[in-house]
């Protein structure tokens, strides 16, 4: 029972866990990097490298994290232009619309990923294969229509509730 409960706890924190994994081995890495060209008098030329795949993976998965915290400012701002009485037509018209954007970007996405593997191209200083970087826009794509869906859900039933 313990495993089930941890493996509920992890998935149900997923986008927090990774956005703080990540955001820790950004500094480790670039503060690593600021020392070694102070102290050292030499660079790390694979960091820039690694930092902007690993900041291009954050991006989507704040973006989910920022879905799943009702913490996307645009919604809210269009949101609360209308009266209350159309709030719960405005939220699944958003969210449908969001979704949809997301959708075209997942696909955009794909299309990327698959012509960086049909290529075989590599990223310029790690030589690591390219779609490592882009495959964070169709997974965290995926992962923000996933958090889209359920805070319209849940957005919709509260204001159908009156709350």
């Amino acid at each position: 029972m313990r495993v089930i409960n941890a493996f509920r706890s992890i998935a149900r924190n997923f986008e927090e866990i990774l956005t703080a994994l990540l955001m820790a081995a950004m500094t480790i890495l670039n503060f690593g990097n600021v020392l070694s060209r102070y102290l050292f008098k030499t660079s790390w030329s694979f960091s820039s490298e690694l930092l902007m795949i690993m900041f291009e993976w954050s991006i989507f998965i704040g973006a989910a994290l920022a879905y799943k915290r009702f913490e996307h400012l645009g919604i809210s701002v269009l949101k609360d232009r209308f009266p209350y009485a159309l709030n719960f037509l405005v939220t699944i018209i958003i969210g449908i619309g969001s979704a949809i954007l997301m959708g075209i970007l997942i696909y955009s996405g794909l299309l990327m990923v698959q012509d960086q593997i049909e290529f075989r191209q590599k990223t310029s200083v790690l030589q690591w294969p390219a779609w490592v970087g882009g495959a964070s826009l169709p997974v965290g794509g995926t992962l923000i229509i996933i958090r889209i869906a359920s805070s319209t859900v849940y957005t919709a039933k509260s204001l159908r509730a009156g709350n």
